[in-house]
């Protein structure tokens, strides 16, 4: 996009002579191979990246045809060329804004950052509160891929609960009401969780 941004202010800065006629043939049939590959893209799995990826590229080309076949037809009426230029522009700035979305939710799962909408602290509070678990500690979770969370946490049994039954409970709860996919527990001995006191 910032090459095509470039070419377009030095076409505004030293205009050329643009073939309209010509110009109008390519975009339309560009135009039409990008629609059927934007079709078939779109059919496949929203969570994938790189389908994504691949769909913002296609829309990409698929809004440069649009562009190109505009100002072909206002150079064809008007004669003033430098609708090519700055058509081009305005597509460019179009795509970043688009892509900007899909280069911030890579870096999400490239950072391993922790899941959009997953607070934390209440997860970890959550849990503490049920009945079967005393303490609950040390949650963490990250973006694995796309589509796949995993977390670690630390939990203490309730008083009477068989501590081989917290892994499996943990897990459930939190595919239920996190979408975490994959779920490391480590049981603690009760109590190993308090903060001592400040004496």
């Amino acid at each position: 996009m910032a090459w095509i941004a470039w070419e377009a202010v030095n076409r505004i800065n030293q205009p050329v002579e643009v073939l309209a006629g010509p110009m109008l043939i390519v975009a339309v049939i560009g135009l039409i191979v990008n629609l059927v590959g934007a079709w078939i893209l779109s059919r496949g799995r929203k969570a994938d990246g790189n389908l994504r990826g691949a769909l913002l590229h296609v829309i990409g080309d698929l809004l440069g045809s649009v562009g190109a076949i505009a100002a072909a037809i206002g150079i064809m009426l008007t004669g003033w060329t430098l609708l090519d230029p700055l058509l081009s522009v305005l597509v460019a700035l179009l795509v970043v804004r688009s892509a900007w979305s899909l280069v911030k939710e890579s870096l999400r799962v490239l950072l391993q950052a922790v899941p959009r909408g997953l607070d934390a602290r209440r997860a970890e509070a959550d849990l503490a509160a049920l009945a079967e678990i005393d303490e609950a500690g040390h949650f963490h979770a990250w973006t694995l891929t796309d589509d796949t969370v995993v977390a670690t946490i630390h939990v203490t049994p309730g008083p009477g609960v068989d501590p081989l039954l917290l892994p499996g409970l943990v897990a459930d709860w939190l595919k239920v009401h996190h979408a975490i996919d994959h779920v490391t527990v480590q049981v603690d001995p009760p109590g190993a969780l308090r903060r001592p006191e400040l004496i």
